[in-house]
């Protein structure tokens, strides 16, 4: 009994010393080893992969991280001791025997895998030293695997703009944004590449941090989307040629936000093909709207021009329209997957210009150039597209108004300008809201990595999201919808167009006699 009660004594007061020590002590989480299941000598040191770690480096946790920043689960009280105060260490993402797979550890422990540990390390004097890591730092693997909240992906600095730098103090530097992480936003792991297992870096995705804003606003606007598409829809004279093409377009957008809402709560990656189908459907979908827009554009443009391509088209617009809108964005989505599949794999290949689709996530890759190239360039080239056709369109407008004022009466001819400046209102706030939006949402891109700018965009990329909110308050909570959709149920709606087309034949007519009485 009293061996029983020194023993306690003992403990209590090794206890108390290390809890002392480890208050004046400050050390990092990530710069700790779990000390679980190894046996302390007398003195209380821990001996850590050939490492001595006196009793004064080391305290009690009664919590681990979970990688989702800092939050914390309970755990069972284990010692921890802080290694890295000692010695250099190196992250690993996991057992070093094991590979990263799709973000999960796998493989077995007790089979060594074969592979080069060393890599190029960057001392605290600038120098650039070739170590091995597993023999000369002390390797964490018992931390959380990093990036849960964006995903990671690999640096393969084989390939000319993804090189890094890891540095001797635990420090990752991203070489082409100039990022620095640290140990809590990174780490090592064996990965087999082209049939080759080598040791790469795993950081985290460039995730911005209007998310928590996107993930309120996306479900906000998805909701608005199949509002005022069934509103076009279920209405008669808003089921007109430009009411269907309005309704394509919303619901090409629908499409892309769903995809870009279940990317950000992680919940197309655990299903890999889904995930693999869902960026190229994604990517299709954002095109399609886009072109949709240009669909739009070009016909409110075309309709106050007299040509012979109003008459072909004019029973085979909306055929013509869908062929276009949907066949181009198709094309591309062929021509991305078909650079995927062809190049992605292939050794030395130069990944800055490969879309990447399913290399950071179930979309296309946004991070470098090759963004620009496949996404946002062909995006921005049809903004300024249908920018220069509106401006067209207002001077055609204001050219026809003045040659009218000859040849009809004042009350007529407001009549019939009134009905056509009401469709170019109607798609100049569509084209001010996406042109604005849009053009923000590219600028945002390309400053992706200029931190300063980083709260702006927030604000930017937050109105991007909550586009089909303000679509709903522009084009469908208005006074006349609402008395069309109760005539509508009353059984007192007329099938009729929201813009009148026999109006502005006639409109166009009368100018075109103008014309030729002028002759």
């Amino acid at each position: 009994m009293l061996i029983t009660s020194k023993a306690v004594s003992i403990a209590f007061l090794l206890l108390a010393t290390i809890n002392v020590a480890w208050a004046e002590f400050d050390c990092d989480y990530f710069d700790t080893v779990d000390l679980s299941g190894i046996q302390p000598d007398s003195n209380g040191s821990y001996l850590y992969e050939n490492l001595l770690i006196p009793a004064e480096y080391t305290g009690i946790y009664d919590y681990k991280l979970t990688g989702f920043g800092d939050e914390r689960i309970l755990v069972a009280e284990h010692i921890r001791g802080c290694a890295c105060k000692l010695k250099s260490c190196v992250r690993f993402c996991c057992h070093h025997n094991l590979l990263l797979i799709n973000g999960e550890c796998q493989g077995n422990v007790n089979e060594i895998l074969e592979y080069d540990p060393k890599l190029n390390i960057t001392m605290d004097d600038g120098s650039v030293t070739e170590k091995d890591v597993l023999s000369e730092f002390v390797v964490q693997r018992h931390l959380p695997l990093p990036c849960q909240e964006t995903g990671t992906y690999y640096l393969d600095d084989h390939d000319e703009g993804y090189e890094w730098s890891l540095f001797e103090n635990g420090t990752f530097l991203r070489k082409y944004d100039g990022v620095f992480f640290n140990k809590s936003e990174y780490c090592l792991q064996p990965f087999e590449l082209n049939k080759e297992i080598r040791l790469f870096p795993h950081n985290c995705l460039i995730a911005p941090s209007s998310q928590l804003g996107a993930k309120i606003t996306i479900p906000i606007s998805l909701l608005s989307f199949l509002i005022t598409i069934g509103v076009y829809l279920y209405l008669p004279k808003l089921r007109n040629l430009h009411g269907k093409c309005f309704a394509c377009y919303l619901g090409s957008l629908f499409v892309g936000y769903l995809i870009l809402l279940l990317n950000m709560y992680k919940v197309l990656i655990t299903y890999l093909f889904l995930c693999f189908i869902a960026g190229y459907v994604g990517y299709f979908s954002i095109l399609a709207a886009f072109f949709w827009l240009n669909v739009m554009s070009f016909d409110l443009w075309n309709s106050f021009r007299s040509n012979n391509v109003n008459r072909y088209m004019a029973g085979n617009r909306f055929l013509i329209y869908n062929l276009y809108a949907w066949g181009v964005p198709l094309l591309f989505t062929i021509l991305i997957f078909i650079l995927d599949q062809v190049f992605f794999l292939e050794p030395n290949t130069d990944l800055t210009w490969i879309p990447g689709v399913f290399y950071t996530g179930c979309w296309i890759k946004t991070f470098d150039w090759s963004g620009m190239v496949y996404f946002y360039g062909p995006i921005w080239i049809l903004i300024i597209f249908n920018t220069t056709l509106f401006i067209l369109t207002a001077f055609q407008i204001m050219k026809v108004k003045k040659e009218l004022r000859n040849i009809v009466k004042h009350h007529e001819r407001k009549q019939k300008l009134n009905s056509d400046k009401q469709e170019y209102s109607f798609f100049l706030r569509l084209f001010l809201l996406m042109g604005v939006s849009w053009n923000l949402f590219v600028v945002s891109y390309l400053m992706q990595d200029k931190y300063v700018w980083g709260y702006i965009f927030d604000i930017t990329d937050i109105f991007h999201y909550c586009q089909g909110g303000i679509i709903l308050v522009l084009f469908v909570l208005k006074r006349n919808v609402y008395e069309s959709c109760r005539n509508r149920i009353q059984g007192k709606e007329k099938s009729s167009s929201v813009f009148s087309q026999s109006n502005r034949a006639l409109l166009k007519k009368k100018s075109s006699t103008f014309k030729e009485s002028s002759v």
